[in-house]
């Protein structure tokens, strides 16, 4: 019996699982298998001669005598048991899972030393079974050699070995249908005498009334469930709008819903025959076809293009229609969803003319319409309100503020050197000021996340704040904001690319460029250690080994 041997004709069965740890090199075993209670004496002979086999690896022993010892403890529990000892009862785990050369066997005689591990499998082989035939027992752990005087260390202690955590009994339906009659009549007995003449049937009705009721309950709650995240699947698509009434936004149209007018006497009077008329009013353009006037909304148009040829120019008009493999062509955001994906659509329209300022006239028109009717619909869409931000509280006290000089911010403010200013910290927020009077409020609750990021390989040191409401910057809507100084100059003149290695002026720049460095990171750490002691707002630092470069609507950023 080995562990590594492979099953040819035995069925093997087991009563107990191998222990992982954390290396293949640390295992820990215990095989067996056994039909009657007589085989308890064997299982706990062999537990107790691997126990004497574990106390016997002190320094200085030789192998052998590990071996002798097992076997005589083996004997001591039953006349003859050591006859079913396998040829070793274990082997040293080193650079290699089994040492050869340390084989736990009767013939070994080398010594053992502190530190080495042994796989003490002690197994009996060989037994015999009246009804399944041959079998065998195992059980296996991985000690370490200890020094003089100290006691054995088992790697795999955790694994139980008890008779009663490893085995179990399988019987047959008679045998059960005997034990379960005994039961019975056990337990009529114990009703008769304290007078209880309750059935066991009883018991068993209400405790499965009681399942029931938790059945249901259990079903209740997952069709609740279901029915709740197929809603927030159907938001998630833009099949259905959020429950959330914070979360609202306008309701979506279907192309059929816009209308250019009502009826042809609603056409403006200055429409002319044969012509391409823009209402900017009505978000229409009416387009002669045979020369009849025929209105499209806005809606429809996806866009519009011009061409010049010859002494001719041409308008192509482009229109949303269900493109194939994505029915409602939502691709875009400003895309209109289609009733009825089936029908036919008009994909483009072409037009010309001799006279190219009309066309140009045109385009122009239908461009400044359609980029109207989009900035509408995005307005629409957003479900969050400009929340109001609390007054910002100035810091009058004596003691002095921290504040950063002469630094810019973004979004910007103003044009060139009007975008730049002083950053205070006050009592509940900072205040970003410029020479001209132009002031941007950052209150401290309002801050979802506040970064720091010193210059290392970069042009710039900034401070960024990700905010949990936007705020408005020059009329338009911001979650983040960043103040920044230059620690260099990102521009180089095309006629110094070529530096000289040992120019001195150049030495002079780049040390330069390097005191600047290091003194403004000074200065913006400062600055955010002052504020996080005193107004108690923590400042983050990116990992810049997890940031990597990647395009996506702008040219490459990290």
């Amino acid at each position: 019996m080995h562990l590594q041997s492979r099953n040819r004709s035995m069925r093997l069965e087991f009563a107990g699982k191998p222990c992982r740890f954390e290396s293949d090199l640390v295992l820990g075993w215990t095989c067996s298998r056994f039909d009657s209670q007589g085989n308890f004496i064997r299982v706990q002979a062999l537990v107790e001669g691997q126990e004497a086999a574990i106390g016997a690896l002190k320094q200085g022993q030789k192998l052998n005598t590990v071996f002798k010892t097992v076997a005589a403890k083996l004997n001591s529990k039953k006349e003859g048991l050591s006859s079913h000892l396998p040829k070793n009862i274990g082997f040293a785990i080193g650079i290699e899972y089994r040492d050869a050369a340390f084989v736990l066997n009767a013939k070994n005689e080398r010594l053992l030393e502190p530190g080495m591990v042994f796989n003490v499998a002690v197994g009996l082989q060989n037994l015999k079974d009246s009804k399944k035939g041959d079998y065998a027992l195992m059980v296996a752990d991985t000690v370490v050699v200890p020094k003089e005087g100290e006691s054995p260390v088992v790697y795999t202690q955790s694994c139980k070995k008890a008779f009663k955590s490893i085995s179990y009994k399988l019987q047959d339906e008679e045998q059960e249908d005997e034990e379960e009659d005994e039961d019975d009549l056990l337990i009529r007995e114990a009703e008769l005498q304290t007078g209880s003449r309750r059935s066991r049937h009883a018991k068993s009705a209400s405790e499965i009334a009681g399942t029931t009721e938790e059945i249901e309950k259990r079903k209740k709650h997952q069709e609740e469930l279901a029915r709740r995240m197929l809603e927030e699947g159907k938001a998630r698509l833009g099949d259905a709008k959020s429950t959330d009434p914070s979360k609202k936004a306008g309701k979506e149209k279907t192309l059929d819903e816009y209308i250019a007018y009502e009826s042809p006497e609603a056409y403006p009077a200055s429409l002319k025959p044969r012509q391409i008329y823009v209402d900017m009013q009505n978000e229409s353009i009416l387009l002669p076809i045979n020369g009849v006037p025929v209105p499209f909304h806005i809606s429809a148009v996806k866009n519009v293009g011009k061409i010049e040829e010859g002494d001719n120019s041409y308008i192509r008009i482009n229109f949303h229609f269900p493109a194939s493999g994505n029915i409602n062509n939502r691709n875009k955001a400003d895309a209109p969803k289609f009733p009825d994906p089936e029908k036919d659509f008009i994909k483009e329209m072409t037009f010309r003319s001799a006279n190219s300022d009309n066309i140009n006239e045109s385009v122009r028109r239908i461009r400044e319409l359609r980029r109207r009717f989009v900035s509408q619909l995005q307005e629409e869409s957003k479900p969050e309100v400009q929340v109001q931000q609390e007054n910002l509280i100035l810091d009058r006290s004596a003691t002095r503020k921290p504040y950063l000089n002469d630094v810019a911010i973004r979004p910007s403010v103003q044009s060139g050197k009007g975008n730049k200013g002083i950053l205070e910290a006050h009592t509940n927020g900072f205040r970003f000021r410029t020479a001209k009077g132009v002031h941007i409020d950052v209150i401290y609750a309002n801050v979802k996340h506040a970064f720091f990021q010193e210059a290392k390989s970069e042009v710039i040191v900034l401070l960024h704040f990700n905010l949990i409401h936007p705020i408005m910057i020059r009329n338009k809507k911001t979650n983040d904001v960043q103040f920044y100084v230059e620690v260099m100059e990102s521009a180089v003149k095309l006629n110094e690319t070529r530096r000289k290695a040992y120019d001195q002026d150049e030495l002079v720049e780049e040390q330069r460029e390097r005191e600047r460095r290091n003194r403004m990171n000074n200065i913006f750490l400062k600055f955010t250690k002052d504020v996080e002691e005193k107004y108690n707002l923590e400042f983050d630092a990116p990992y810049r080994n997890l940031g990597t470069a990647f395009t996506g609507d702008h040219p490459v950023v990290s």
